[in-house]
């Protein structure tokens, strides 16, 4: 059997490596270098809680495997930090985690300001941060040395399996291939990047407003907008949320400097946004999506490539997948 993967980001290139060590024949299409894709402008949070139930079943299994394995740690460049996540949270969803509720006395130790009365959060050690964009090269890297694996900017022929797994060109490539698009949604990605003086927060979500530390002095910031429809790639120019203004409400002990960097980029979104193998109707399950985690599949992506893999080797089929779509200009700028 030959699967043919769509989408080299973090999701389809973990996908391969699995189906790889599985014995079986890979093919992946990367497109070209240096598109600028999810995973390459991934904040890279990882932790267990999650308000979500199959979300927070994933990102456990995820760190409980990136824990276990020192290999998988040293490629993402794993660095342990604790999350809070800002909102009500049920005590039985925290059970076997390193996870605990919170209040506004703890939430004003740890920074918060501006509470509504009654504010609680989930304050999970669990986790940390990894490199998604390290983890997919190194990952790309160990494919390349498996004599069963090809990788190139497309597809050489029709696989028996075929999965897209391109992120924000998802939907686009299975619309132009006449397939059903799974109602897949793309969406903008944007955050800044501050330098700041003063302790980093904890990794957080706070409402819309969320934040990863990068460095001793540096702060992953962004607001969860509502673009979407817009095209694959970069979304087009509108001025981002005032992000420096949240944060000095919230968070005023943090000073911060000008942006040093700013990331707009766009991922695909399922409803709910989980990153999981979806049958594509009308294809006798030889077509498959692996995409719509949205900019949180860094949590989970461990856990989801290796279940995708395993109801691909066990519903395989040994007839041919339909062919590619020939559109020349999309299939070049798949990614992720």
């Amino acid at each position: 059997m030959r699967v043919g993967i769509v989408g080299a980001g973090i999701a389809g290139s973990l996908l391969a490596w699995r189906l790889a060590r599985a014995g079986i024949d890979v093919e992946l299409a990367t497109g070209p270098p240096g598109l600028r894709d999810a995973t390459s402008v991934s904040g890279g949070a990882v932790r267990g809680y999650e308000p979500h139930p199959e979300q927070r079943e994933l990102a456990v299994a995820s760190l409980a495997e990136l824990r276990a394995d020192a290999d998988l740690r040293r490629w993402a460049d794993f660095r342990p930090w604790p999350s809070v996540i800002v909102g009500p949270a049920d005590e039985r969803a925290l059970a076997g985690l390193d996870a605990r509720i919170v209040g506004e006395r703890e939430l004003t130790e740890l920074g918060w300001a501006s509470l509504a009365p009654g504010t609680t959060a989930v304050r999970d050690d669990s986790g940390g941060r990894i490199d998604p964009a390290a983890l997919r090269a190194a990952v790309l890297a160990d494919l390349a040395g498996r004599p069963a694996v090809r990788i190139g900017a497309r597809l050489a022929g029709e696989p028996d399996v075929l999965v897209y797994a391109a992120g924000a060109w998802t939907p686009a490539l299975l619309g132009r291939a006449g397939l059903d698009t799974l109602g897949l949604r793309v969406k903008a990605i944007r955050y800044t990047v501050h330098r700041c003086r003063g302790p980093l927060p904890p990794i957080f979500a706070d409402g819309p407003l969320y934040g990863i530390p990068l460095g001793d002095d540096l702060l992953l910031a962004g607001v969860a907008g509502e673009e979407w429809g817009v095209a694959p790639g970069d979304p087009p120019s509108r001025p981002p949320a005032d992000v420096a203004r949240l944060l000095r409400r919230r968070l005023p002990g943090l000073r911060l400097g000008p942006p040093v960097r700013r990331a707009d980029a766009t991922d695909c979104y399922a409803d709910p946004p989980v990153l999981r193998l979806r049958e594509v109707p009308g294809t006798g399950g030889r077509v498959r999506a692996f995409t719509g985690g949205s900019g949180g599949a860094a949590k989970t992506v461990l856990a989801a490539s290796a279940r995708a893999a395993e109801q691909i080797l066990a519903g395989a089929r040994h007839d041919r997948a339909p062919a590619l779509p020939q559109h020349p200009q999309e299939e070049s700028r798949v990614q992720q």
